[in-house]
Formats: C-alpha cells, sequence, structure tokens
C-alpha cells in the first residue's frame, strides 16, 4: 500500500511538474507573437509570466534579454544574458554572443572581443562564437584575425553561410579579391534563393567582371 501511495505522489509529482513546463512554454510562444508583431511591452510580460511559473526557464530568460537589446535597453539585456549563462540550462552560448554584440555596439571594442574569448574556452565547439568575434574583428577592419575566425566557424559548422560570405570580404579586404571568390561562391550554393544572396551575387559579379583577367 505504501509503495502504491508512493507511486500515485511520484506521478502527481511528475504531472504536475509536465504541466507547469507546458503553461511556460505556452507564455513564451505567446511573448513570440507579441515580438514578432513588434509589441515588445506584451512580450517582456508574457516572458516575465513564463518565469513566475517556471523559475528555471532559460528559455524565458534569454527571451527577455533579446527584446530588451531589440529596444536598446542594454543593461537590462546583459542583466539578463549573464542569468541565462549562470543558470547553465541552455542557451548560454547565445547570451554570451548578445552581450559580446552589445559591447560592440557600446563601443566597447575590447570587452566584446574579450566576452566572445571568453565563450570560446567554454564552447569550443559553437561555431556561432567564432562567427561573431569574426564579425567584430571585420567591423574595426582586424582583417587578418577576422578570417581566422571565420575559418574557425567554417570547420566546424561548414554550412553556415554567412561565414563563408565574411571569409570572402575578409580576404577581398586584404586584396586577395581572387581568393575571396571561391567562399562567396560557395555560400551562394548553400544558399541561393535567399534575399542577401543576390547581394553577394552582385558583389560577385563586379569582382569577376572587375578583377578577373583569366
Amino acid at each position: 500500500m505504501k509503495r502504491f501511495f508512493l507511486v500515485l505522489v511520484l506521478f502527481f509529482s511528475a504531472f504536475s511538474l509536465f504541466s507547469q513546463s507546458q503553461k511556460a512554454q505556452d507564455l513564451l510562444e505567446e511573448g513570440f507573437q507579441y515580438f514578432s508583431l513588434g509589441k515588445y511591452n506584451l512580450a517582456i510580460s508574457k516572458y516575465e509570466e513564463a518565469i513566475q511559473v517556471d523559475p528555471q526557464f532559460s528559455g524565458a530568460y534569454y527571451e527577455l534579454a533579446y527584446t530588451y537589446y531589440a529596444i536598446k535597453e542594454y543593461d537590462k539585456a546583459i542583466s539578463y544574458a549573464k542569468k541565462v549563462i549562470k543558470m547553465k540550462k541552455g542557451n548560454e552560448s547565445l547570451s554570451i554572443v548578445l552581450i559580446g554584440n552589445i559591447y560592440d555596439i557600446q563601443g566597447k571594442y575590447s570587452k566584446a572581443i574579450k566576452t566572445y574569448h571568453s565563450g570560446i574556452k567554454s564552447y569550443p565547439n559553437d561555431h556561432m562564437l567564432y562567427f561573431n568575434l569574426g564579425v567584430t574583428y571585420y567591423n574595426h577592419k582586424d582583417y587578418k584575425n577576422a578570417q581566422t575566425n571565420f575559418i574557425e566557424s567554417i570547420k566546424i559548422n561548414p554550412r553556415h553561410a554567412s561565414s563563408h560570405v565574411y571569409l570572402g570580404w575578409s580576404l577581398d579586404a586584404q586584396n586577395q579579391s581572387f581568393k575571396a571568390i571561391l567562399p562567396i561562391t560557395y555560400a551562394l550554393m548553400l544558399e541561393p534563393n535567399s534575399k542577401r544572396s543576390v547581394t553577394w551575387l552582385k558583389w560577385l559579379k563586379k569582382e569577376l567582371n572587375y578583377k578577373v583577367e583569366k
């Protein structure tokens, strides 16, 4: 009888946790919908409700961070992103990227670089950390370091089109236009029909028309 009672207790506890988790997920999805409509305050309220239901729901903390990033409330965005990293329940790498991007936007170049390097030490197999580090170097015209990190990103995820594109642009910025053609071409093979691929194709045609004689 005691064993049967224990099984019932465990069953209802598990059911309660499942229901709680599902409710938090539903609130998160409502937040997504509001965010997509540009109703950021409503999105924030739904993410906060999700956290009240499940205080360990890292996805809700990350979406709060991202929403505050979208409305340029950077201090709040960083605060929530750091909570995600500390929790270690998912979305850590995304949060590191978010913090790095904010520092870069704020002109805190050294802090952005340091954030990405620290993230890579903790998550060495996440290509987006290398990619965003490369973008930061690229935006500050450190093309050699940018090139190195785009290559590392490609090693981890060869199908990440943006890494190939930025690798090509980094090579072109170092007067290696002919070498730049290959990664841009490969990016177009990976992503032939997107809006941004039109821009890549225009760049490629320009290189072929004006810089390649043979």
